[in-house]
């Protein structure tokens, strides 16, 4: 999850440069061998290291500067605001058919499945589109983020593909940042929880997906990267904006709200934000952060304000965390489980050992004052209906049981898995479970 440098990059470098411009937005990784060796098609002449992209409405009046101003790599031109305004400033109110005439494609279905997804979301997710330019999927994007040098997102298509052929346009490329900080002794791992289930992408006996499977997933992923471009863009400030500017130059006239956000209610640990360079950044550690043990970090991180380790990276990111968390309950009723563990020689993530852990921390101070924070400067639809579900948070989280593996503190309250189907590692309807979010990152 994440946004490059503010300004002055280009975008062909800031694509190169992913490795360290933001954070990594999920624990777990490795290589994916689940998909066939089909390759993405081939980058056009002319030496634009992308791939090839085409307007998914061919009528969109920008159809013609949408790849230009956002995806020709060394050949995108920092495009004015005449040129590819803004959404919100065509659609203040904006529908699908707004969005999907931003839509800059590699190949169809990625529109398709992205237009039918849009259809199953919250209401509040389409005003959040008001703050981009536009929006990019692309057989070679990896990871998802946000550009202010753009001002467009641009997905990875993992998230969106439903049958086997469209995986198989996917870019099997694993994510060089999975290895920063493998030198440390602890790892703090996120997940998200309902009903002691982990959210997770189900797939049927051919391996194809159906929607609803990709539909969490999806919101998980436009509700933090879409909280990028609110941050940069408000939607209040869109009317103001001079035509003429380009993207930079719109963002450069007023400063960002996740700025402001932690003027007033900032992250306190210093040592965790220097781990947290570590760790999502590729920084070199030093031999007193190798030394560090779990337990060194559970005052650290307990007696904070943030939802989970990768907050520590930017303010960006802990702004956008915060949001992406707290939608991600309300609507669809998952916490967050965050806790600090050892880093286990073999087994993965779920062997290791807990020193601290706990699942969902909306109500608890100081994260309570954070999150309604953020919503009351990015949140578009009902406020008051916000507060009241944010207020009904328990102010004292379930604790995970110290001591016991990652993979044991799935469970808390004793309360069985749904059904035998699952415990068994399917669903009702005997699909396998794909442990997505453990697997595919977003910055």
């Amino acid at each position: 999850m994440g946004v490059k440098h503010e300004a002055g990059v280009g975008v062909r470098a800031g694509l190169a440069l992913l490795l360290i411009a933001s954070v990594l937005g999920c624990g777990g990784g490795g290589s994916d061998d689940r998909r066939g060796q089909n390759p993405p098609p081939a980058a056009p002449p002319g030496g634009t290291d992308v791939v090839a992209t085409h307007a998914y409405r061919a009528g969109s009046p920008y159809a013609d500067v949408l790849r230009d101003c956002t995806y020709a790599g060394d050949a995108t031109r920092s495009c004015t605001l005449a040129t590819l305004p803004f959404l919100g400033m065509d659609a203040p109110d904006p529908t699908i058919a707004d969005v999907m005439s931003r839509a800059l494609v590699s190949h169809d279905w990625m529109g398709a499945n992205l237009e039918a997804v849009l259809g199953r979301l919250p209401d509040d997710v389409l005003p959040l589109f008001r703050s981009i330019t536009a929006v990019v999927i692309a057989s070679d994007i990896r990871p998802a983020h946000y550009d202010p040098d753009t001002g467009a997102i641009y997905l990875d298509p993992e998230f969106l593909w439903l049958t086997v052929a469209e995986r198989n346009t996917v870019s099997t490329e694993p994510d060089p940042r999975s290895g920063f900080g493998l030198d440390l002794q602890f790892e703090m791992p996120w997940r998200y929880v309902r009903d002691n289930q982990r959210l997770t992408v189900f797939l049927n006996a051919d391996g194809s997906r159906d929607l609803e499977q990709i539909e969490e997933i999806m919101a998980y992923l436009l509700y933090h990267e879409l909280a990028h471009a609110v941050d940069f863009m408000p939607p209040e400030r869109l009317g103001a904006l001079a035509r003429n500017l380009t993207v930079p130059g719109a963002l450069s006239q007023q400063p960002r709200l996740s700025t402001e956000f932690q003027a007033e209610w900032p992250l306190q640990s210093t040592l965790l934000k220097q781990l947290a360079a570590v760790s999502f950044l590729g920084e070199d550690s030093t031999a007193q952060q190798r030394a560090l043990q779990p337990s060194d970090l559970v005052a650290e991180f307990e007696n904070d304000g943030a939802v989970q380790y990768y907050a520590y990276t930017t303010r960006f990111e802990d702004f956008a965390v915060l949001f992406e968390t707290a939608m991600m309950k309300w609507h669809f009723g998952y916490d967050k489980d965050t806790a600090i563990t050892s880093r286990p020689a073999s087994g993965g993530t779920n062997a290791a050992i807990v020193s601290w852990g706990t699942r969902g921390r909306l109500g608890e101070l100081p994260v309570y004052n954070r999150v309604r924070a953020v919503a009351e400067r990015i949140y578009p639809g009902d406020l008051d209906a916000f507060h009241a579900f944010l207020d009904n948070e328990p102010t004292t989280p379930p604790r995970m049981r110290e001591g016991e593996t990652w993979g044991a503190n799935l469970v808390l309250d004793g309360v069985a898995m749904t059904s035998r189907a699952r415990a068994a590692g399917t669903d009702a309807a005997g699909r396998r479970p794909d442990y997505f979010l453990e697997r595919v990152r977003i910055r």
